[in-house]
Parts: C-alpha cells; sequence; structure tokens
C-alpha cells in the first residue's frame, strides 16, 4: 500500500460517485475537514464505492461505515468491499440508518459523516441520530443539495457550521 499522503493525493482525483458536480464530487474537501476535527472514531452514514470511508480509514484509528447498498446501491458494495478489504481499522454496519446508530452508546464516535440519502426528511433523521452517538464534530456531504440544506438548517445552527470545498459541512456536536 502506497504511504498516506500518496494515497490520499490519489483519492482527490477519483471521484467519489456519479453523477455528481465536479468539485463536489471530489474529495479534497473532505480530507480538509477530517484534518481540521482530527477524529480518533468516525462514523460514517453513507458510503457508497467507499472512496470517502478510504479518506477516512487513512486519516483515523477506527472507521465504522452504516450503509444498506439497497436499491439501485447494491451493484456497489463489492466494490466497496474490494476498495477496503486491506484495512483493518474498519467495521461494516450493512442496515439503514437511523435505525442502525440505535446499536452504539451516546458519545461513541468522536466524528459523525452524513452522506445518506439526500431529501430532508432522511437527512433530518440522520442529523438527529448523529447527535447521540457523536462525541466531538457532526458533519455531512452535499451541502448543495436543497433538501439537506433545509435539515442541517432545521436542526443545527448554522451560523456555527463550517462549509468546504466538496460541499461537506462540519459543527461542533456540543455547540450545534
Amino acid at each position: 500500500m502506497l504511504p498516506t499522503s500518496a494515497r490520499l493525493a490519489e483519492l482527490q482525483l477519483e471521484p467519489r460517485c456519479t453523477p455528481g458536480a465536479p468539485q463536489s464530487n471530489y474529495c479534497g474537501g473532505l480530507i480538509d475537514l477530517i484534518l481540521e476535527a482530527q477524529p480518533d472514531t468516525v462514523l460514517e452514514i453513507g458510503a457508497n464505492r467507499g472512496v470517502s470511508t478510504e479518506c477516512f480509514l487513512l486519516l483515523a484509528r477506527h472507521v465504522t461505515v452504516v450503509d444498506s447498498w439497497e436499491g439501485e446501491w447494491t451493484k456497489n458494495f463489492g466494490a466497496f468491499v474490494e476498495r477496503t478489504r486491506g484495512y483493518r481499522n474498519l467495521k461494516i454496519v450493512r442496515e439503514r440508518s437511523p435505525q442502525a446508530l440505535e446499536q452504539f452508546p451516546a458519545a461513541s464516535f468522536d466524528l459523525v459523516y452524513i452522506d445518506g440519502d439526500h431529501d430532508e426528511e432522511s437527512a433530518t433523521r440522520d442529523i438527529i441520530a448523529a447527535q447521540r452517538v457523536a462525541k466531538k464534530w457532526i458533519a455531512g456531504h452535499d451541502f448543495d443539495r436543497p433538501g439537506v440544506i433545509r435539515a442541517v438548517h432545521k436542526i443545527l445552527r448554522p451560523n456555527m457550521l463550517k462549509l468546504f470545498s466538496d460541499s461537506s459541512w462540519l459543527i461542533d456536536a456540543q455547540h450545534h
């Protein structure tokens, strides 16, 4: 395996998902978010093919991923497993959120990163569930989608929000 910095440089050039806006489809902003938050433990809600997951795996001690890989996303589970098979700091929970988060004790993760369904109702449920298990940070992707924006504004304090170049967002879990 490549040294961490070399692999992160490669990941910045690889699309996270398809389709997507060019800038928000790459991990540069996510890497900046991780470096700022410096989480030891991460819960990622929604993993798709695992490009963002690999960024977390390279920069955190432990990563738990919650994703059902149902419906149109089923085809991506094999790619996810292949991409992450060499990492020993990963736990996969193949279930739907936010129900899957009920199995974790309160304040279990330094950072909870939400990138599941992007409609307002789903994003709202994920944010509410994340509030219970996040110790330091709540974050997510797609702050360029109306449903995500409305959910974040409805539950969190948007004036405390930090935005990143890939449409990721970050907020202190203690001061939301």
